[in-house]
């Protein structure tokens, strides 16, 4: 889980997590992109009171894509049966995310992508949302319902070489593992997730905050221009 100047929600999201899936083995390592708010204090307060939470932080802000591969290469470390990625700022139903881990365990599939339903996007959110699955069709010949989902379940001894081979200091993790994973032999189960309460979409996070809601802005025009040749010399 990256995380960036989330402490408005964090503590509710990691304890609402720690508790929906007690019902399995679960740790959480989060990766703090320089945060300049509370987050890093609110983890503390976690950290003491959850053995299983680890976090650490970057020396530098290197974005939401770096920052979620170095999460996933520190979750990686522990050997575990299944890893599970999120964003930070929640936005997506407890009881659904249950269900995704659940339907994973019992399943024979390699990757479980989340599928976020009922998002209440801008006009060019909506564009990019169907650029994206474009894309990844354009280069594997399968349309995902979701490219750009951050919620992805990974059985580890099927996937840790994809995982490993995500270039760290990517800016769009969530395209190539859609594309790598689809031309790579391995089993994907597209599952329907249900949004809810928290969320960059559901409550305008800070990571592409604009000041107009139907126009994004230049941080974001910025990205969209950086991650386009990244996707173009992609093979």
């Amino acid at each position: 889980m990256p995380v960036f100047n989330e402490g408005k929600q964090i503590d509710q999201w990691i304890l609402g997590l720690n508790q929906e899936l007690s019902f399995v083995d679960t740790y959480f390592f989060v990766f703090n992109d320089q945060s300049t708010d509370n987050t890093v204090k609110k983890l503390e307060l976690l950290q003491a009171m959850m053995s299983n939470l680890f976090f650490s932080s970057g020396h530098s802000n290197r974005g939401h894509g770096p920052s979620t591969v170095s999460a996933v290469r520190e979750g990686l470390q522990c050997r575990p049966q299944f890893l599970l990625t999120l964003d930070g700022d929640g936005g997506v139903k407890l009881s659904s995310l249950s269900e995704l881990v659940r339907f994973t365990i019992n399943s024979s599939f390699d990757v479980v992508e989340g599928v976020r339903r009922g998002r209440i996007d801008p006009l060019y959110r909506r564009i990019l949302t169907m650029a994206v699955r474009l894309l990844v069709l354009s280069k594997s010949k399968t349309m995902p319902k979701d490219g750009n989902t951050p919620v992805r379940m990974y059985r580890i001894s099927s996937t840790e070489a994809l995982l490993k081979s995500v270039p760290q200091m990517t800016k769009i993790p969530n395209l190539f593992v859609s594309l790598k994973s689809r031309t790579s032999n391995l089993s994907i189960a597209e599952f329907p997730l249900i949004l809810e309460g928290m969320g960059e979409l559901v409550n305008g996070g800070t990571t592409w905050r604009s000041k107009w809601k139907s126009v994004p802005n230049l941080r974001f025009i910025r990205f969209c221009t950086s991650a386009v040749w990244e996707w173009l010399r992609l093979k």
